[in-house]
């Protein structure tokens, strides 16, 4: 299957000079939230994690915040199939992650966002493809529970592919006012988990254990399920030219292959506005660079570089 290629920005404010005065990584004080333990069970989806055990300690985990609002905080986990014993190609069907969620506005909500990126090298130091995400909106009835993502597409990859997932939660909109993080424990973990921050860490993504919060381990877990009906030789199959492009990509789909969607993406895995109709992708509009071509097809995932000239 081809890749595409998503830059993750590596510059920003250091944490050596977050002042008290400014936002910096915290975590939250327990309140009365009881602890819960997720006992849900699929027999059919694969749930693959880095946490030793799921139960969920009292409160929020680390997080980028000041004033008792939470800034930006986008926290990320990596998964190689084949580190887990399967050695089978695998449908990835959702995450699940604790939530935790104090509104100090009413009825205050917040969107977040699950994505599932590829790499061309070990994360964090990589060059990011998307190949899939969800948005979903939360709020106060949603704190201290387990969240189930499904997303609505879902790739196939190979057991020796490293699968990324982040859970972003964005900075607060006024007038709304929230405390929103990740979930955590203090139970252990089998690989380390991260965090990356515009306002506290310039977007770097770092090591929980580097911010300050060696004991507090995150809990993002990945769903996939077993299957045998990927056909990629199908997939390899689709054509676009040209490529690079000034205007307009003729896109050929193999006769067998059932179009689905079709998405383009900017570097900062942004979904921009290019308008395809009859086999015909129309960039003329977008600003030159890098995008992203993202195919769901009933094949599976296809994705591609493209360059606008």
């Amino acid at each position: 299957m081809k890749k595409a290629i998503v830059k993750i920005a590596l510059a920003g404010c250091a944490l050596a000079i977050c002042s008290p005065n400014s936002f910096g990584f915290d975590q939250f004080t327990p309140g009365t939230i009881d602890p819960i333990t997720d006992t849900s069970e699929n027999r059919t989806v694969i749930t693959l994690s880095h946490s030793i055990d799921n139960t969920i300690s009292l409160g929020g985990g680390p997080a980028c915040a000041f004033g008792g609002s939470t800034a930006d905080n986008t926290y990320y986990r990596t998964y190689t199939p084949e580190d887990f014993g399967i050695f089978d190609d695998l449908a990835i069907v959702g995450a699940r992650f604790p939530f935790h969620f104090v509104d100090t506005t009413p009825n205050a909500t917040i969107d977040a966002r699950i994505t599932l990126y590829t790499s061309n090298e070990e994360f964090p130091t990589v060059l990011l493809t998307p190949i899939t995400m969800e948005t979903l909106t939360l709020d106060s009835g949603d704190n201290g529970a387990f969240v189930k993502v499904l997303f609505s597409s879902q790739p196939v990859v190979h057991p020796s592919t490293e699968l990324i997932l982040s859970l972003h939660l964005p900075d607060n909109t006024p007038p709304m006012s929230y405390d929103a993080r990740i979930g955590y424990n203090t139970l252990g973990e089998t690989s380390p988990g991260y965090l990356s921050s515009i306002s506290c860490s310039g977007g770097v993504p770092l090591p929980v254990s580097q911010i300050g919060f060696p004991d507090s381990h995150i809990i993002l877990d990945l769903l996939a399920t077993n299957t045998l009906n990927n056909d990629e030789t199908m997939l390899e199959s689709i054509s676009i030219t040209p490529n690079p492009a000034i205007d307009l990509i003729n896109i050929k789909i193999p006769e067998g292959i059932h179009l689905e969607s079709m998405q383009m993406y900017d570097v900062m895995g942004q979904k921009v506005n290019a308008s395809i109709s009859d086999g015909t992708l129309d960039v003329s509009g977008l600003s030159s660079g890098v995008y992203i071509l993202n195919v769901q097809s009933s094949e599976g995932v296809w994705t591609e570089k493209i360059v606008k000239r």
